[in-house]
């Protein structure tokens, strides 16, 4: 089976959003004709959109921004326990992760970050619900700042996981020094879809929240262009990768890219990035902005995306 790869001669859309972190616009579609409902677990809010065999839950743990050090950690493990258990209970199993955290880099009184007491609370949880921490087992994943005092987990889930794939110039987070934190983050690095997933949701891969990291690494402190090219590198290492096969060039690889949500922090920063990947990513079908603060401090940018290719 194969899937089709989307006409991708026109200009990239381009949209900017700020205050607001609103599902990305390549699962608009599939979303348009899904099932709805809403459930309580706990204290999480959880909105459930089915459609076919894909379904995607949106869960709201409100106040995170309140909690300090271990009570912070241990709301982000009780929520991933609940939805893997929820999970389990279709048969389903999760192929990507949006965590979005208030305060993600507000440090507690011990100097640990929130992104560190929330990496705790989800390996926990995770090593849990999936037995041991391997790159074969994991889903792919981001983790960035988010507005207001809510977290936000958002879970793509499916009866069959998709496949994972590291990326060769970047150490598996799970195998991060403890210069990151007591518990590593824990994900994969993209992914290839099956072939069902692919017709459903109308691309051949998903790759997580990619930087300007290099082993473990940042790099680039505090060059916003550095950090631009050095990402470009991680995401066309990414693409051969998931195609299985290296392009011809760096920008036959980045070619593959369909569509990509890039977060940039700092305002001043936004008409650079936006100008620099209109031009890079000429050809993807869209490209979206989001203010918010990622996981480092020195990091300039994040940018996660679908790639279409032929089976």
């Amino acid at each position: 089976m194969s899937v089709a790869v989307p006409n991708k001669s026109a200009s990239p859309t381009s949209s900017v959003r700020v205050g607001s972190i609103p599902t990305p616009v390549w699962l608009d579609r599939t979303l348009a004709t899904s099932d709805f409902r809403e459930i309580t677990i706990d204290k999480l809010c959880i909105q459930i959109y089915d459609s076919e065999n894909v379904s995607l839950l949106k869960v709201k743990f409100p106040g995170l921004s309140h909690l300090a050090g271990d009570a912070l950690a241990d709301a982000v493990r009780q929520c991933y326990r609940n939805v893997g258990e929820l999970v389990r209970a279709r048969n389903a199993r999760p192929i990507r992760f949006w965590n979005f955290i208030p305060g993600i880099l507000r440090r507690h009184s011990n100097g640990m970050s929130s992104y560190e007491y929330f990496n705790s609370g989800r390996f926990d949880a995770l090593r849990s619900w999936m037995g041991e921490i391997a790159s074969e087992r994991l889903a792919v994943a981001t983790a960035v700042g988010a507005p207001g005092d809510d977290y936000l987990l958002h879970v793509l889930i499916d009866s069959h996981p998709a496949r994972p794939i590291e990326n060769p110039r970047q150490i598996s987070p799970h195998c991060y020094s403890k210069r990151y934190g007591p518990a590593p983050p824990v994900f994969a690095r993209a992914c290839i879809l099956t072939p069902s997933q692919r017709n459903l949701l109308g691309c051949s891969a998903l790759v997580s929240g990619t930087a300007s990291i290099v082993g473990e690494d940042t790099e680039h402190r505090g060059d916003l262009a550095g950090q631009i090219d050095e990402t470009c590198r991680n995401l066309a290492s990414l693409s051969n990768a998931l195609a299985g096969k290296e392009a011809a060039t760096l920008q036959d690889a980045l070619d593959r890219y369909d569509a990509l949500r890039v977060y940039v922090p700092h305002v001043d920063n936004h008409a650079e990035v936006r100008d620099r990947f209109q031009e890079i990513f000429r050809v993807a079908s869209a490209l979206e902005f989001v203010q918010v603060d990622l996981c480092r401090p020195d990091l300039l940018l994040e940018v996660e995306g679908t790639l279409s290719f032929p089976e």
